[in-house]
């Protein structure tokens, strides 16, 4: 029997496996290992290796054993069947062996089964259509992260005999599909030991295709992207960015920072004030109905609050701001808006961040937050936002801004403090 990086080889002679690929394949076809997960980062050829284990399986160790085996490869992607096809195309040998031969492909689109040792091979995509009602001695999941646990779920189901073995591999990161930051696949990559799996993990930076790309990847991937997309390792608690990217790339559009009115429309302020480190930030929103917001001003400034307070001001008028929520520390700052006649509300971060952060990551995922791109300081804060950072001024104004206590607030007549 071949081992499967000679089988490659011998299918293959095209392209040639780096040595990281070639412990990985290893570690996927061996059948003393019932639960292998591999966590890899983009661009390591994932979903290759998966078509390439399947089709040894079916050909190479089931004619070893001799016996049949059903082999089920789940992915998300069309792009599955491709790779399979390719093996095809590649060696000549392969086809004359199919019971039933394709048509506008090498290999029949869904299954294709070997006339000399019977053995089957069935690619669906992740639907529980396509998934439920199918039995397997080998279950394969590419792109796992994509896959929704509940179809990971019915494709456990679909296991039968005495082999049993299950292999999964993708990159950590969150689906595309879902607004969670976790999924079933970072939980076993997190903890294989108490879901059973033996885990290996792979960096893409190791491959030498993936050259220029990273080039481009260290300019885009903040800590947390890179971890997951490049590194295939989840990140951290204390690398997880308060807001996921893709939420952030659906609140951005191109548009002005005006006023859009309407029928409800108010006009709210929020004020982070500075010290020695921070920037004071002013953010100026639009709400323009309870569940949509849009935002119309983002500036900061340092220094002593004499010498910008009248700016901060003049943007307050030019606006015609009905509420105004500041920070309520440094407690030196209260009483100078009062002076030009305004009546904010002062909040008191140390009791009511947590709020403040949590109905505005709730606004940006459920892109109820409309941010012009002409933004851009307030949108890099946005993109790297952790808790607990203290140069966070922008963000920590726009969530003052979009703050709503329990008790919803009005146009003031006098000063209030929450606490």
């Amino acid at each position: 029997m071949k081992g499967i990086v000679e089988y490659f080889r011998t299918k293959r002679p095209d392209l040639t496996l780096i040595p990281e690929q070639e412990e990985l394949l290893k570690d996927l076809v061996n059948v003393e290992i019932q639960k292998v997960a591999e966590s890899c980062g983009r661009g390591f050829s994932k979903t290759l290796c998966s078509a390439l284990v399947a089709l040894w399986f079916a050909d190479e160790y089931s004619t070893e054993i001799g016996r049949p085996l059903e082999i089920l490869l789940i992915s998300h992607q069309q792009k599955i069947y491709d790779r399979i096809d390719e093996f095809f195309l590649k060696d000549k040998s392969l086809r004359p062996r199919l019971r039933v031969k394709g048509i506008n492909y090498e290999i029949p689109r869904e299954k294709f089964q070997f006339t000399d040792n019977l053995s089957i091979v069935t690619t669906c995509l992740a639907t529980s259509k396509k998934v439920r009602g199918n039995r397997c001695d080998i279950l394969i999941i590419d792109e796992a992260q994509d896959v929704p646990e509940h179809i990971y779920k019915v494709a456990l189901g679909c296991l039968t005999g005495d082999i049993c073995k299950v292999i999964i591999i993708g990159t950590p990161r969150p689906s595309e599909t879902s607004k969670s930051s976790r999924n079933w696949f970072i939980e076993i990559v997190d903890c294989p030991d108490k879901y059973g799996y033996k885990l290996k993990q792979w960096s893409s930076s190791v491959c030498w295709w993936n050259a220029k790309a990273l080039i481009e990847w260290k300019q885009i991937y903040n800590e947390e992207e890179w971890a997951s997309e490049v590194d295939g390792v989840p990140s951290t608690k204390e690398q997880r960015m308060m807001f996921p990217r893709k939420h952030i790339d659906a609140s951005i559009f191109d548009t002005e920072c005006i006023r859009e009115g309407g029928v409800g429309s108010t006009i709210e302020a929020g004020i982070d004030w500075g010290g020695v480190e921070c920037k004071t930030c002013l953010t100026v929103i639009e709400r323009l109905s309870p569940s949509k917001y849009k935002v119309l001003w983002s500036s900061g400034w340092k220094g002593a609050i004499e010498a910008y307070i009248d700016e901060l001001v003049k943007i307050l008028q030019n606006f015609k701001v009905d509420l105004i929520k500041a920070d309520s520390r440094p407690p030196e700052f209260k009483g100078w808006l009062e002076k030009y006649g305004y009546k904010p509300f002062y909040i008191d971060g140390v009791y009511n961040k947590e709020q403040e952060l949590s109905q505005l990551q709730k606004r940006i995922r459920e892109h109820s937050l409309i941010i012009p791109e002409c933004l851009v300081p307030l949108i890099k804060q946005l993109c790297v936002y952790k808790k607990g950072m203290r140069t966070g001024d922008f963000v920590d104004s726009l969530a003052l801004a979009v703050y709503q206590p329990v008790t919803p607030l009005k146009k003031p007549r006098e000063v209030i403090i929450i606490v």
